[in-house]
């Protein structure tokens, strides 16, 4: 499935302050132009951690329907920037 309008438009290492990891990087998910999603990865987590940037109802219109997908673009961009480091 191809969600029109679903993209990862940035992302970012951030440090984790007192973490159990060395490092996480963030992808910023909009979908028609809106940041609907953060995906946070690092070396215990290569799947992804979905973080909504939206209220409840919306999640609840979407989040169903894409939310595998929404993993999907941000690893594909995080795989991307990876090659790039």
């Amino acid at each position: 499935m191809q969600t029109e309008g679903l993209k990862a438009v940035e992302g970012k290492y951030v440090v984790p302050k007192g973490g159990i990891v060395d490092w996480v990087y963030d992808v910023y998910v909009e979908l028609d132009g809106k940041l609907v999603a953060v995906v946070g990865f690092s070396e215990r987590q290569t799947e992804g951690a979905l973080f909504w940037q939206v209220d409840y109802d919306v999640i609840m219109g979407i989040c169903n329907r894409i939310e595998v997908e929404i993993k999907d673009v941000a690893r594909k961009y995080f795989e991307q920037m990876e090659k790039v480091y």
